[in-house]
């Protein structure tokens, strides 16, 4: 693949002030620059001061009011000022000792750009036709091009820049693959030449191998220097229709540049308001094959109202031979940037656009750019799309759809895009709806609508032909299967329920889950016991049950099921777990009650006579944790050893809220605990947390619990262990030891689970932090991140003695 052309450089800085060093000695000079005819004031004009070899010694620009002011160095023998569409005038410096010194100045206006002035360069090879205007037009040029160098170091400006690089297919002029970044700094010179002007005088405008060539564009320092003149002739260019109310100065390589890539173009000047206008220009090589491929670019210019002119845009085009590109396609429920492809004949495209700028003065530019706009409806209804996915095709830029299905996309460079719009809620049963539309955006975006296929006529598409009563629901379910069945195995599902409130007439249906264990049930009557069987191949039958209520017309459940395999297996080396549950009471066992162990990611659940057993355990700490509809949820810390078993017995408390016996109940919302409810209330009160919401961790269940975490707080990072572990650590600290006694390199988060303590530095050392990567992001119900001690909440703040941070994990009500 050739590479993109990269020609110019980011100054992201503050610009240095240009003025060298002054003696002591230096006086300081001010004064106005007029219009001589009009008196009025003229801004943006350069004011120099020359030593008695015309050598530059200090130079400014004048403001809006025509005023400028600098130091004048003892050496200091004339002052210079020009200003494009000018008479330059030279000063005499008289001798005084006045402080300051005010000179004002008068400049002379031309009638035309062409008039005749004072020039003493001998250098254009223009023809004797022209030679005169070439000279004349050359100079004003320089006036305007020297000013936007000046300004840059006289009045510099804060500046929003955006800055992009991209391909373009070559038959259609669709974007294919752009990124782009925003810039904020203080500067008037977003881009530069890649190299100084006497190296590309002499060894031209393309370096580096075939497969990383870099190709430069001229700027203001390059066509100032007297190697460009000297490399090039000129001429004068007339307008054309798309240079209405300009004139062109153009200039070409002189003979014997052919062993270099060199540049020829055109400098258009605003005719009736003396300014820059474009700076367009193509390479040329020895074949002429550069410029007939439309190598090339352009530099616009702009002049802001205190007169400082600077660049408001630039491109740099060329010719690739191919390109790999990323095609939008729907993966796992979610909308991803894949299928890398080959793309022939297409042209990279570098560039940039000021967006805004605002000097120390008060003037302000702001870049006539619209955000892209529109909204996303449902085909049916024709309402508001609410949550639908908008891609803009080639680039990175995705937005979601708000409350009426619009949305917004800033900044959007001009070009030919292909827009999508598209819906992956329910995608693992119905499959992704997409709706594509192209796009070409010139200077005002266009309104896009797009309509997508409404959620629930594609949920119903899953019941086509499916007769059954308006008061029924639409079961979608999902196994998760935490026992060493495989995956890949096939589940067969059978939905049972007694037909029309019968005791004895039973109906079923069966259904495969799909790899992923995806599965659904049309036809669930509500308010009314659903039995659901499950048997993997190869493993015993798990059944559960659940009730639908009446307000639910879809319904999704997500099954944990642990499969056991029929044929006896070998007893897992290791710790093992063993113990009883029972109410409050004790006499009562708890059946079905479910006991996980986070860490591990390994659960079970208790028999008839409420006993549970977890073998095959590593030695160590473990937080388990013990629920089941209509008790408290018990949590707990326990050490187990290797090859030993640990007996533990839990009691479960009877929840505030009497529920149905029921064992799994899917309704319109979900149980807050207490715990969530003081997550939810800190989340809208407290500055100096982060907080990670449900919605987030449904939306990245496919991810590990640490990549979550990382992606949506500040402050830490994911430190890789042994056999692909990895661990929560702060960014801020070096050291997970105690305070004052650096040991480790790590710096390990304190972590609670549910509000017990999980893991701390202080109390369980530097060696056995726990590993996020078995965590299962669905289990998860919302993060909280402190970074340091004082932002903690104080009954978590005594476990943080390193100052690493502290995270809480919350966990879904089941």
């Amino acid at each position: 693949m050739a590479a993109r052309a990269r020609p110019f450089r980011l100054m992201a800085a503050l610009s240095l002030c240009a003025v060298a060093w002054l003696p002591s000695a230096a006086q300081r000079v001010r004064g106005v620059v007029r219009d001589a005819q009009s008196s009025a004031a003229i801004a943006g004009a350069v004011v120099s001061a020359l030593d008695s070899l015309r050598q530059p010694v200090a130079r400014t620009l004048t403001d809006a009011a025509g005023r400028y002011a600098m130091e004048l160095p003892a050496s200091a023998a004339i002052m210079r000022v020009i200003r494009i569409g000018f008479q330059p005038r030279v000063v005499a410096l008289a001798q005084q000792h006045e402080e300051p010194r005010v000179v004002d100045v008068e400049l002379s206006k031309l009638v035309t750009l062409l008039s005749t002035v004072d020039v003493k360069d001998a250098r254009l090879c223009s023809s004797d036709v022209d030679r005169a205007g070439a000279l004349s037009l050359w100079e004003q040029a320089r006036a305007g091009l020297l000013a936007s160098v000046v300004a840059r170091d006289a009045s510099p400006a804060t500046a929003s820049t955006v800055t992009y690089d991209r391909a373009i297919l070559a038959d259609s002029g669709r974007v294919v693959n752009q990124t782009s970044r925003v810039l904020n700094g203080a500067t008037t010179r977003p881009f530069a030449a890649s190299a100084s002007p006497a190296t590309l005088a002499k060894r031209g405008y393309w370096s580096g191998p075939v497969a990383e060539e870099r190709f430069s564009g001229p700027d203001a320092d390059v066509l100032l220097d007297d190697s460009f003149p000297a490399t090039h002739c000129f001429r004068i260019a007339q307008a054309d229709t798309m240079h209405s109310g300009a004139i062109g100065l153009a200039f070409q390589p002189t003979r014997g540049r052919d062993s270099v890539v060199d540049v020829k173009g055109t400098l258009w000047i605003e005719s009736d308001v003396p300014a820059l206008r474009v700076l367009e220009f193509t390479y040329t090589d020895a074949a002429g094959k550069l410029a007939e491929a439309g190598a090339g670019g352009s530099v616009h210019f702009r002049t802001a109202q205190n007169g400082v002119s600077f660049i408001d845009t630039w491109t740099l085009n060329f010719p690739v031979i191919d390109n790999t590109r990323s095609a939008v396609e729907v993966r796992n429920g979610r909308v991803e940037f894949t299928g890398q492809r080959r793309v022939p004949f297409a042209r990279s495209e570098t560039g940039g656009i000021v967006l805004r700028a605002e000097w120390s003065d008060g003037a302000r530019y702001d870049a006539d750019m619209q955000p892209l706009t529109g909204v996303v409806t449902d085909a049916e209804t024709s309402a508001g799309f609410v949550g639908a996915m908008v891609v803009l095709e080639g680039t990175r830029d995705t937005v979601e759809t708000d409350a009426n299905g619009r949305f917004s996309i800033f900044p959007v460079l001009p070009g030919r895009y292909e827009v999508t719009a598209a819906d992956t809620s329910a995608s693992e049963y119905v499959g992704a709806r997409v709706s594509r539309q192209p796009l070409e955006i010139v200077k005002r975006p266009p309104t896009v609508r797009l309509a997508l296929t409404g959620r629930m006529a594609a949920i119903r598409s899953l019941c086509t032909g499916f007769d059954y009563p308006p008061t029924a629901s639409l079961l979608l379910g999902h196994i998760i299967d935490a026992s060493a069945i495989k995956k890949a195995d096939p589940v067969e599902v059978v939905a049972a329920w007694f037909h029309d409130s019968s005791a004895t007439e039973q109906e079923t249906q069966t259904i495969h889950a799909d790899a992923a264990g995806h599965f659904s049930v049309c036809g669930v009557p509500r308010n009314q016991t659903l039995l659901l069987s499950a048997t993997a191949k190869g493993a015993d039958t798990t059944d559960t049950e659940l009730v639908i209520d009446s307000a639910t017309l879809v319904a999704a459940m997500d099954w944990p099921v642990a499969f056991k395999a029929v044929a006896p297996s070998a007893k897992p080396r290791g710790a093992v777990l063993r113990g009883r549950v029972a109410d409050a009471t004790g006499d009562r066992a708890v059946q079905g009650a479910e006991v996980w162990l986070p860490a591990l990611n390994r659960r079970t659940t208790t028999d008839a006579d409420g006993r549970f057993e977890l073998p095959g355990m590593p030695a160590g700490q473990q937080l388990v944790q013990v629920r089941s509809i209509g008790y408290r949820a018990e949590r707990s810390i326990i050490a187990v050893a290797a090859g030993r078993e640990t007996t533990r017995d839990y009691r479960l408390v009877p929840a505030g809220t009497t529920l149905d016996t029921v064992r799994t109940t899917a309704v319109g919302g979900l149980r807050i605990s207490p715990q969530l409810k003081e997550f939810d209330q800190r989340r809208a009160t407290s500055g100096t947390g982060y907080f990670v919401a449900d919605s987030v961790f449904r939306k990245h269940e496919t991810q590990t619990l640490g990549s979550v975490i990382v992606s949506h707080t500040a402050g830490v990072m994911m430190s890789p262990g042994r056999l692909g572990s990895s661990f929560l650590t702060s960014t801020r600290r070096a050291c997970g030891a105690n305070a004052g006694d650096c040991k480790a390199f790590n710096c390990y988060v304190t972590i609670f689970m549910d509000g017990i303590l999980f893991y701390s530095v202080a109390r369980d050392g530097v060696s056995n932090p726990p590993d996020l990567s078995r965590f299962d992001v669905s289990d998860v119900a919302g993060v909280e991140f402190y970074p340091g001690r004082s932002a903690t909440p104080a009954r978590y703040q005594g476990n943080d003695q390193a100052g690493c941070g502290t995270l809480l994990i919350w966990t879904r009500e089941h």
